[in-house]
């Protein structure tokens, strides 16, 4: 994760938990989530996450845990 934006409370969701947010994805924290902005998959180069949901569909979602 290059750049996220802070946001409040979340819903009970288990920390590392992805969830829609309008057109992005932002991923649940112990406190509060992360509004993922830009981010970086091995052996490429930076993108917004909008670019990565474009050109990888299915390789993040809402719902899925990031361990």
């Amino acid at each position: 994760v290059w750049r996220a934006s802070a946001l409040g409370a979340v819903a009970t969701l288990r920390p590392g938990t992805l969830f829609a947010v309008d057109d992005a994805l932002a991923v649940a924290c112990g406190e509060g989530a992360l509004l993922l902005d830009e981010v970086q998959l091995a052996g490429r180069q930076r993108m917004s996450i909008a670019q990565l949901l474009r050109g990888h569909a299915g390789l993040l979602s809402a719902g899925m845990c990031l361990e």
